[in-house]
């Protein structure tokens, strides 16, 4: 849980020095927050070779619910696997899975990875219409790649004076809680190498790593979003303008 490095704005900021997006900024993950969803069908029993169906409308059993999103390009792939659905992030078999599986399941799997803002209790939720704090959404990456138990970022170890050694504070090892099983976890590690390899975060790879990870866009282009792992660190990425412009 040690935060190795953080960056939470650029020096020609006029809030230079007092605001820290890397934690002090809320805002929309986008498909960033979709591992949750997964993560809560996986926990459920479900497989990454589930088949789900990308439709341009929803499924009987959800048309009376009056929410059906649209994907990027408005393009849509008939029949994929939950794994694909990930890896290409795709917008209405992830919605189909959010209904499948519960919202109230997917909140309290994420409050259990830490995130700690508020989230909404409804389908759009799956998409990232709740917002996060950076810092949150990275240590919760840290939990999967934990094999499903939470992580808590921490900056310091101990603060001593400097003329007699005291310790004045100390950060405890906070107890981590199992959120999902270490199957479930491995299984979301290698859907989200999946998304790294051949899907939306084929940018992000490198020759000869191993990473793990997951683009994010709200609407407009108003935050970007990377979240990704090697076996050894996670890192965050959020790009975005304080005044919320595309």
């Amino acid at each position: 849980g040690d935060v190795l490095a953080m960056l939470g704005g650029r020096k020609n900021t006029k809030l230079q020095g007092q605001f820290n997006r890397a934690f002090q900024s809320y805002r929309q993950p986008g498909s960033a927050f979709k591992p949750f969803v997964y993560a809560a069908a996986l926990q459920q029993g479900y497989t990454p070779d589930l088949i789900l169906k990308d439709t341009r409308n929803p499924p009987p059993n959800m048309a009376k619910l009056g929410y059906w999103p649209k994907n990027y390009g408005n393009s849509y792939l008939g029949e994929i696997t939950m794994e694909d659905g990930l890896a290409k992030s795709v917008n209405t078999v992830t919605v189909e899975l959010a209904h499948l599986v519960g919202v109230k399941n997917i909140i309290d799997i994420a409050k259990g990875f830490g995130i700690k803002s508020n989230l909404s209790s409804n389908l759009s939720l799956a998409l990232g219409s709740s917002e996060v704090s950076l810092l949150d959404l990275t240590a919760a990456y840290a939990g999967f790649l934990n094999l499903g138990r939470q992580i808590h970022p921490r900056g310091w170890v101990d603060l001593r004076l400097k003329s007699t050694g005291k310790t004045l504070l100390s950060s405890s090892d906070d107890p981590t809680n199992r959120v999902i099983d270490p199957n479930a976890s491995k299984a979301l590690i290698h859907m989200l190498v999946s998304a790294v390899e051949r899907g939306t975060g084929r940018n992000a790879s490198i020759n000869d790593w191993h990473i793990a990870g997951k683009t994010g866009t709200s609407q407009n282009a108003r935050d970007a979003w990377f979240v990704g792992f090697t076996a050894d660190y996670v890192v965050g990425v959020w790009m975005g303008s304080d005044n919320n412009v595309p």
